[in-house]
């Protein structure tokens, strides 16, 4: 029978490649959904993980203001899994904190993590970001902090970011394995069973030859309810179904409605099954909601800034404890209510007309920028707020929440460091005063002596000369000692005077620029000589040689005052830090004029700084002569003076017994109508 061996050995392999290539399409469907599935989760959850550590981190460097409890913070979210490396970096992209101790001081470009035009978006958003690396299995979170504020390296750039380096690919790959352990006891399990059919078929075609031939003898006999009751296209099946057609005929309208009532039932247990299901889904649903809004809720409360979220007509529809504290209304009195009562009518009008921008524009930039107003409180106070506005899309509707923070006892703060900084400018430049006072005293009292010894010792000759004038015993040798007497009298006289009112003349400029503010036009190298000068006291009890290189003719226009202190600091900070009373050495300044700007070199060849006095130089109050009479503020008002008052920069390099050297950098001529840079305290 060739139809039926081609039935038998056809269908099995026909069925068996249906059937892999089946699983084979599932197989590849089913790895890229949950492949998919699996990143995204692993993503959520890196997210998570990211923003707790950002608050973690930003908690303590509120409470300790320190980097060393952010550093045990990373190095325990190193042992986290999917973590592979957690770092702290500074405005300048350099590593200050890492869960890996070797990567401290690194710089984001040795380190090849991160593009910096992501670290660079990540800072003007002021909000973080995973980034998914795709096929590489990695993502990167990525999150701004806050850095210490008394740091002197971030005192101008206090944004920083923490940077998290996570690793799923071990997850995705236990996904993978799973699916293909799973998609394989498939197919072996469809090969069985199609193997199991064959044989089954096999066996079968016997059987039904012979209930064939059973049904037509029975049927020969008289029973006209036996049936073959065969089924299939094959020609074993057409003869039996054309022996049952004619036995069917009777039965087919009944065995038609037991089927049909049969698929009926099916289809209402299905429907009633997937109605439960959806009641079921829905009440889930709404749990998941409650709870949700309960957390949120709780978070919101637990906040430490004002969270108070309005719709596009300026109601308040949330308004958590913290803006209850600062504003004093509560949260009943404020739901439902005008925003606008939080704040002044001219604030009202410009927060609403940024509202109304954004409406119309939906231009991104109105939006989520830091920016201080005036607010109101109950009682009718008004204080300054940092306020930060963001819109969302909560249930089709456009919801602005605005995110406060108090900032009065900061101003207050600021205030009074201002005033401290003032206070101790000017005690600092009282103090200078008093060293050139003494200088005067001193110097002035050479050139005064020798001039009252002459003085003394020609009055002396003449009263002599007069006597035997007198007694009539004069002679022309006497006349002629006189004579040389009194030339080299005047003589004498005429020197110590010029000097003594050199002195005073270049005393009373330095004195008058060091106790003012005066802007003024001046030869950078004759003042520089009239700065030493009044240091010449200092000088002269030690054996330190003082080298100037600057070119004549170098004009500037300044604060004569501001250039006059720094220099007499630099000198007396070398001669107090630098150099023992005994030791000779050498200071070296020397100045050159670069485009529109002036560079100032300053060295001294003394014992030199370590890493950590390198460091904290500029830090007010820091000093490693407490015991020997320093203050502290020398060097501190020497950067004020250079980043404030002369409108440049200043910067060190030291190491120990390698003496110190500094760079000042200013205009040559002061700029107008811009504020004084803020200069970067750049030590290496």
């Amino acid at each position: 029978m060739p139809g039926w061996v081609s039935i038998r050995l056809l269908a099995p392999a026909v069925a068996t490649l249906l059937a892999l290539g089946a699983i084979l399409v599932e197989y590849l469907s089913l790895s890229s959904r949950l492949t998919a599935a699996e990143q995204k989760s692993a993503l959520q959850t890196l997210r998570y993980s990211a923003l707790q550590t950002q608050g973690a981190v930003n908690r303590e460097l509120r409470r300790a203001d320190d980097l060393v409890s952010v550093q045990q913070i990373l190095s325990e979210l190193y042992f986290q899994p999917l973590v592979v490396d957690a770092l702290v970096l500074d405005a300048a992209n350099k590593v200050l904190a890492a869960s890996n101790r070797s990567l401290r001081g690194l710089s984001l470009s040795q380190l090849d993590l991160v593009s910096p035009r992501d670290i660079a978006r990540i800072r003007q958003s002021h909000s973080g970001e995973v980034l998914a690396e795709g096929e590489a299995a990695r993502a990167l979170g990525i999150f701004p902090i806050v850095l210490p504020q008394r740091d002197a390296e971030h005192l101008h750039a206090p944004q920083g970011v923490l940077v998290i380096v996570f690793d799923y690919s071990e997850r995705l790959q236990a996904v993978q394995a799973n699916i293909r352990q799973a998609t394989l006891q498939s197919a072996l399990g469809i090969a069985g069973t199609i193997l199991l059919l064959s044989l089954a078929l096999h066996f079968a075609i016997t059987r039904r030859v012979t209930q064939i031939v059973n049904a037509a003898d029975q049927y020969l006999a008289g029973a006209v309810a036996s049936r073959a009751r065969l089924r299939g296209s094959d020609e074993i099946g057409v003869i039996g179904q054309a022996f049952d057609r004619v036995a069917d005929a009777a039965e087919a309208a009944k065995d038609s409605l037991r089927e049909l009532n049969k698929e009926l039932e099916s289809r209402v247990e299905q429907r009633t099954a997937e109605l439960r299901a959806e009641v079921e889904e829905r009440r889930t649903a709404e749990r998941e909601l409650a709870v949700s809004q309960g957390q949120l809720r709780a978070i919101l409360d637990t906040a430490a800034d004002a969270v108070i979220a309005i719709d596009g007509a300026g109601m308040v529809h949330e308004f958590n404890s913290a803006a209850e504290r600062i504003f004093g209304w509560r949260v009943e009195e404020m739901i439902g209510t005008p925003v606008t009562r939080l704040m002044p009518s001219d604030t009202a009008a410009v927060h609403q007309q940024h509202v109304q921008q954004f409406q119309k524009t939906s231009d991104p930039r109105v939006m989520g920028k830091e920016r201080e107003i005036l607010a109101q409180r109950r009682d009718g106070s008004l204080f300054p707020l940092e306020l930060t506005l963001n819109a969302s899309q909560i249930d089709g509707q456009t919801l602005y929440i605005g995110v406060g923070r108090d900032i009065t006892a900061r101003r207050e703060a600021e205030a009074a460091l201002a005033a401290a900084q003032d206070s101790l400018l000017q005690a600092e430049r009282m103090a200078a005063l008093g060293h050139l006072v003494a200088g005067v005293a001193h110097e002035v009292n050479t050139p005064i002596g020798i001039g009252v010894t002459a003085a003394s010792h020609l009055r002396e000759t003449a009263e002599a000369f007069e006597v035997r004038y007198r007694e009539g015993g004069m002679r022309r040798s006497d006349l002629e000692d006189f004579l040389r007497v009194a030339r080299q009298s005047t003589g004498i006289l005429e020197a110590n005077l010029f000097r003594a009112s050199e002195l005073i003349r270049g005393f009373k400029q330095v004195a008058v620029d060091q106790s003012g503010e005066e802007i003024r036009e001046l030869d950078l190298a004759e003042y520089l000589e009239e700065i030493l000068t009044s240091l010449r006291p200092n000088l002269k009890k030690r054996p330190i040689r003082v080298i100037t290189e600057i070119p004549p003719k170098l004009r500037v226009t300044m604060q004569a005052g501001a250039l006059a202190q720094i220099i007499t600091n630099l000198v007396m900070n070398s001669l107090l830090h630098a150099f023992d009373p005994e030791t000779p050495g050498q200071i070296r300044i020397a100045a050159a004029l670069n485009g529109d700007r002036v560079e100032l070199d300053y060295s001294d060849d003394g014992r030199g700084m370590d890493g950590q006095t390198l460091r904290r130089m500029f830090d007010p109050f820091f000093t490693t002569k407490r015991n020997a009479g320093g203050s502290g503020l020398g060097m501190h008002i020497v950067f004020n003076l250079a980043t404030q008052a002369l409108q440049g920069s200043i910067r060190c390099e030291s190491s120990p017994g390698n003496g110190a050297r500094f760079w000042l950098d200013f205009p040559a001529r002061p700029l107008q109508g811009t504020a004084s840079p803020s200069a970067e305290n750049m030590q290496s």
